[in-house]
């Protein structure tokens, strides 16, 4: 985006776009440029004199110089337009996994809160994860009724 200063505004008339009522106005900039931006209001949000940021969205004979302009800066890199992440196929099952895994752990640890081990921690998880396959064994069975 190229920062300008507004030298002049000219309204050229209001139109229905496809989010209501537009007004269309003619816009120049100290550094020579003429282009058209459309606003929801009938005044801008920017006046003669304001510095903002201004981009050409298209420019051509039939429809002329097509202008975006913003009073604030745009974000370091420019804006950008969002793209959705790309989905996990294993999202799913990686959800009920985690759900088992946590649903195991509680089991094992209601059933033995009363008792003292003195099995290394990889023993008791290796017991919570056995338990949790089981329950994920279950649930799929299940799903498949």
């Amino acid at each position: 985006m190229v920062q300008a200063q507004v030298e002049s505004i000219q309204g050229k008339g209001e139109w229905k776009g496809k989010y209501g009522l537009l007004y269309q106005f003619e816009v120049a900039f100290n550094d020579g440029t003429v282009g058209e931006a459309n606003s929801k209001t009938e005044e801008p949000p920017y006046k003669v004199g304001d510095e903002v940021w201004y981009e050409v969205k298209s420019d051509n004979e039939r429809w002329g110089k097509k202008l975006k302009i913003s009073k604030t800066a745009p974000p370091p890199g420019g804006f950008q337009q969002f793209e959705p992440s790309k989905q996990d196929p294993d999202k799913d099952k990686k959800m009920i996994r985690g759900m088992c895994f946590k649903v195991a752990g509680m089991a094992w640890a209601n059933q033995y809160a009363h008792k003292q081990f003195e099995l290394p921690q990889s023993v008791l998880v290796k017991g919570v994860i056995d338990l949790a396959k089981a329950y994920e064994k279950a649930y799929n069975e299940w799903m498949e009724e």
